[in-house]
């Protein structure tokens, strides 16, 4: 019989030299299979991207984010007035560029992942399936 405390504590050792991660995923497109020849319809393309930072460091990350904010001029979140969204695809030219090397200098890690939906062999797989094709590609 082995002492409950003294396995716990060894655990806790064991877990303290481990590293954790904080993953932020975000998404553009959708999940639909409607391609009219138009252009109309569903989004040819489904993306996902993912930022990879320490759980130590994640703090740094948020406020990564004010900054930017605070660069572009937006409004930043309180509890009484969620900030709006920041939309890379909304920014001029002039105000993504220091929003990217903000994100480049960064202590953060990137992964996007792009399906192009008209290529899927077998969509009737994804189509069947809310999300299915979103967590099969996370």
């Amino acid at each position: 019989m082995t002492d409950g405390k003294a396995e716990s504590s060894a655990r806790q050792r064991k877990d303290e030299g481990m590293t954790s991660f904080r993953v932020y995923i975000d998404e553009s497109g959708d999940e639909g299979f409607v391609f009219n020849t138009d252009g109309s319809g569903s989004s040819r393309w489904l993306t996902l991207s993912a930022v990879i930072t320490r759980t130590a460091t994640d703090l740094e990350t948020v406020k990564l984010v004010d900054e930017i904010r605070k660069r572009l001029g937006k409004a930043q979140a309180t509890a009484a007035n969620p900030a709006t969204p920041l939309h890379f695809r909304d920014l001029r030219h002039e105000q993504r560029l220091p929003f990217v090397e903000l994100i480049g200098k960064a202590r953060v890690r990137t992964i996007t992942v792009l399906v192009h939906k008209p290529s899927i062999q077998e969509p009737e797989k994804f189509r069947n399936t809310p999300y299915l094709l979103y967590r099969y590609t996370t």
